[in-house]
């Protein structure tokens, strides 16, 4: 957290590990999960912030990454 927003780096998340459990590819997950942060990123935007998603991608360690920041 900055004078600019807060960052917020999940280590877990419920969605990707009930894709891990289902087995599917890295690269189906990664797809997956963009659409699922589509959802963050409308309810941080409806709530009146700017946010920017970094979902997980293969090779990477947690999950997603939010950067919010006040409109």
């Amino acid at each position: 957290r900055d004078a600019s927003g807060l960052g917020l780096q999940f280590k877990t998340c419920p969605v990707k590990e009930a894709y891990e459990e289902a087995e599917l590819s890295p690269e189906r997950m990664q797809v997956l999960l963009r659409i699922s942060g589509a959802g963050d990123v409308g309810l941080f935007e409806g709530a009146g912030f700017a946010i920017r998603n970094d979902t997980w991608a293969p090779g990477s360690q947690g999950c997603c990454h939010l950067h919010i920041e006040a409109r």
